[in-house]
């Protein structure tokens, strides 16, 4: 008996942009709630699996985007159109994109594949994307203004500047900017799928991320 966990390359925490993230490299210190609690969920899973004797696959996709992602792309269209600053720096770092059906691709080989079990696999279009190039095309898709950017100093004293009065002030919803959101937005993600292209047969179109694009082009945007 065995089974998949969705989780995310979250678990990496603040090694994200400073190590190569490979599935065999350790937590890193999680920056906020979603990547705790993510890394719960793989220890759970894992010490679920151990005492009732399942199999579990571990899928670690990076920055999901397509029609319906609410964090890469309606949060993120969100604060361009207010006219907040999205970009940190000038941009320049990898996205570490994860077009919806690249995503679903690798959650059905790891389902499909008696090998994988107690396997953990990152999941990644595997392209060179920046930040800026995606904001920008972001923007340009849903007729938004092009996006505005940050100094790094200055988008990291502000987030703990926001986390700190939202806590304080027990403000509801989250911070316009946290110190989690900015350690993925301000990274060089170097994620590999070398283990998901062996082991699962997985095989990133290189296609995917203007015809991901190109699905955002055709939504009815306001």
């Amino acid at each position: 008996r065995w089974s998949w966990i969705a989780s995310s390359v979250v678990v990496y925490g603040d090694s994200i942009g400073r190590d190569v993230c490979d599935e065999d490299h350790p937590f890193g210190r999680p920056l906020g709630l979603y990547g705790r609690s993510k890394q719960a969920q793989e220890l759970c899973a894992r010490e679920l699996a151990a005492s009732r004797g399942l199999e579990v696959v571990i899928v670690r996709p990076t920055n999901v985007f397509g029609p319906g992602s609410r964090p890469w792309v309606d949060e993120v269209l969100a604060q361009i159109r207010r006219g907040l600053p999205t970009l940190v720096g000038g941009g320049a770092g990898r996205a570490g994109l994860c077009s919806v059906e690249n995503a679903v691709d690798v959650f059905l080989r790891a389902a499909a594949t008696p090998s994988a079990a107690g396997r953990i696999y990152n999941a990644s279009d595997g392209s060179e994307v920046t930040w800026r190039r995606y904001f920008e095309d972001l923007a340009r898709a849903a007729g938004a203004p092009p996006p505005k950017a940050v100094p790094e100093l200055v988008a990291r004293a502000s987030a703990r500047v926001c986390e700190a009065v939202w806590r304080l002030g027990r403000l509801a919803g989250r911070p316009p900017i946290t110190r989690e959101a900015l350690n993925l937005i301000g990274s060089d993600f170097q994620v590999p799928i070398e283990r998901a292209r062996r082991e699962l047969g997985y095989s990133p179109d290189p296609a995917s991320y203007e015809s991901t694009m190109a699905a955002l082009r055709a939504l009815p945007w306001t």
